[in-house]
Formats: structure tokens, C-alpha cells, sequence
């Protein structure tokens, strides 16, 4: 096949700009970390001028609390040319939507939907996170539409410290009976009343407990 290097004085060669590649991550996997097996092809090029192509695996370490757009670099995995260094290889993570939850930053969101007995009556929220506990959230007073619960270090991990966590965000919505919903606010007095302000709790208030 020919040698893939030579001895001797070489010539300059000219960084060629990297390749990307698209890496689609759960928020699970961003909040808990993981690790993605990738096969690549690269080309190899040998000094006769032959080019093969090979196959390799490589390993992305996926860190607790990366974000969306975070790039991993593997330096000079891409294809072999004459006269140029070999490509960095780039993988780009894109975080996929989440059925439940919307980040921003370290901190998450969630919009919890419930019926008009539920926002007087439940004494407690139950609430599924990321890395599979329940959170049981007491809820205080009447939940009204504009009603948030701040559950202090219960939102992504922060990447330089994982133990050090963004908040979770609670936002409610209420399903009204379909004649209640059907009236304007400011003509049923129950509606046009249920008006809060946010409310902080810390993660020792809402008692988290491992599900089953």
C-alpha cells in the first residue's frame, strides 16, 4: 500500500478547518451525564497517493449539566490530505424538547396541569424529576393561575460543580369546568380573585423521596 509517513525535511502544511457533527441528547442525559459510542469514517492518505477510508469508533464524555451548542472536540480525527494537517472532528450537542421540561440556563420549567378541585383541595404535588425521584411539593393555600413554586436546587447541575444545582420552576394549569372557563374573568368572581405572587421553596421543603 505505501508508507504513511517519510523521512526527510517536511513541507508546512495548512490547518483545514474542523468538521461538525450533530450529537442529539436527552435532558436526562445532560443532567445525569453519559457517555456516546460514535462510528466514524476517516480517510487515511499514504505517501503514494492512495486514500483509504477506515472505520473507528470514538467515545463523547457527555458531562453533568452541559448545554445545548457545547462543542466536543476530538483534535485531528477527521480525514487525511496532501499537504494539510488532518481535521479536527467537532461533535456539537443539540438537546432534544423534553415532554415536561423546558431549560433555561441551570435552571427548569415545568407547567403542571390540574382541575379546579385539585387547586383548592390537594394538600401535596408529586412531581418526577430528571434522575427518577419524586418530589412531594406541598402545595399552600389556593394554586391559581399565576401561582409558582421555586423548588431551590432542583434544577441542572451546574458543570463546574455538579452538587451545586439550578432551581425547578412550577407553573400551574388550571382546568376549569367548561362553564366556569367559558366566562371572562372579571365576571366570575373565583377566577378574577385567584391571583399569587411566587413562591420559594427549598429542596428540604419539598421532601424528595426515591421512587421504587
Amino acid at each position: 500500500m505505501g508508507d504513511r509517513g517519510g523521512m526527510g525535511m517536511r513541507r508546512q502544511v495548512r490547518k483545514p478547518p474542523a468538521v461538525e457533527r450533530v450529537v442529539k441528547c436527552s435532558l436526562e442525559e445532560l443532567y445525569r451525564g453519559c457517555t456516546k459510542k460514535m462510528k466514524i469514517t476517516k480517510n487515511l492518505q499514504y505517501e503514494n497517493g492512495a486514500s483509504v477510508p477506515v472505520e473507528k469508533i470514538v467515545t463523547i464524555i457527555i458531562e453533568p449539566g452541559m448545554k445545548d451548542g457545547t462543542k466536543v472536540t476530538f483534535e485531528k480525527e477527521g480525514d487525511e490530505r496532501p499537504g494539510q494537517e488532518p481535521d479536527d472532528l467537532v461533535f456539537v450537542l443539540t438537546e432534544k424538547p423534553h415532554p415536561r421540561f423546558k431549560r433555561k440556563g441551570s435552571n427548569l420549567f415545568l407547567t403542571q396541569n390540574i382541575t379546579l378541585k385539585q387547586a383548592l383541595t390537594q394538600p401535596a404535588l408529586e412531581v418526577s424529576t430528571l434522575d427518577n425521584r419524586t418530589l412531594c411539593v406541598p402545595m399552600i393555600g389556593v394554586i391559581t393561575p399565576t401561582t409558582t413554586y421555586i423548588i431551590q436546587g432542583e434544577g441542572m447541575p451546574h458543570r463546574a460543580n455538579p452538587s451545586q444545582k439550578g432551581d425547578l420552576a412550577i407553573n400551574f394549569n388550571i382546568q376549569y369546568p367548561l362553564l366556569l372557563a367559558a366566562e371572562p374573568p372579571s365576571e366570575h368572581p373565583l377566577r378574577a380573585s385567584m391571583e399569587s405572587s411566587p413562591l420559594n421553596l427549598s429542596n428540604g421543603t419539598a421532601a424528595a423521596a426515591n421512587s421504587a
